[in-house]
């Protein structure tokens, strides 16, 4: 199981895993990278793990420069290349909960007609999400109390590869209303499997 990483921009890195157990591409602005001895490890702000890697099974590539593969001989060396390229690390004040947000973290899987569903992870909310399937490709989350201020909601959108690469666009309409669009060559599409998802509500 190898994964490659490639810096796009300013705190924008695309992960390409390979391998069993992974279905998806990921792009997140926000994922976390530590090491536990020979192995790399990502989670999301939330503490969710994402997945570990060896270090020898890691590739890096600095796309906003030459683009050329880079590979290292510890996870040491691997690790400050990382935060050399502007990849946030791991510590505990970095999970969530340790800020002034409150969060909701899960799995959101969907198929066919069928509403979604979620695996919730996290969730500081106080509050339940339910999520219906509007129409195809696209989601609504209906909170069961009205978020208190737009401005302060936080939804990132990722990209996802389980067949073909897609898009799923995080879109809050309002208080009351949060989108999941899911895009596909330009048209939207059904379909996710297990696809984290994370709302943060700042104070």
């Amino acid at each position: 199981m190898a994964i490659s990483i490639r810096k796009k921009g300013t705190k924008n890195f695309f992960h390409y895993p390979t391998g069993d157990g992974f279905i998806s591409n990921f792009s997140y602005s926000n994922l976390l990278a530590k090491t536990e001895g020979d192995e790399l490890v990502l989670v999301q702000p939330s503490g969710l793990g994402i997945g570990s890697w060896d270090y020898s099974e890691v590739s890096v590539y600095d796309d906003t420069d030459a683009g050329t593969e880079e590979t290292f001989a510890s996870s040491i060396l691997l690790m400050q290349r990382l935060i050399d390229l502007g990849y946030p690390a791991f510590n505990l004040a970095s999970v969530s909960g340790a800020g002034n947000y409150a969060v909701y973290t899960a799995l959101v899987s969907q198929r066919e007609t069928d509403n979604p569903t979620v695996i919730e992870l996290v969730n500081t909310l106080g509050i339940t999400i339910t999520w219906t399937r509007e129409a195809t490709g696209d989601y609504k989350g209906t909170p069961s109390t009205s978020f208190a201020d737009i401005d302060k909601i936080w939804f990132p959108s990722g990209v996802s590869n389980q067949g073909d690469e897609f898009v799923v666009s995080s879109v809050v309409q309002s208080v009351s209303d949060i989108r999941l669009y899911v895009i596909d060559g330009g048209s939207l599409v059904d379909g996710l499997e297990n696809f984290p998802i994370e709302i943060r509500i700042y104070s």
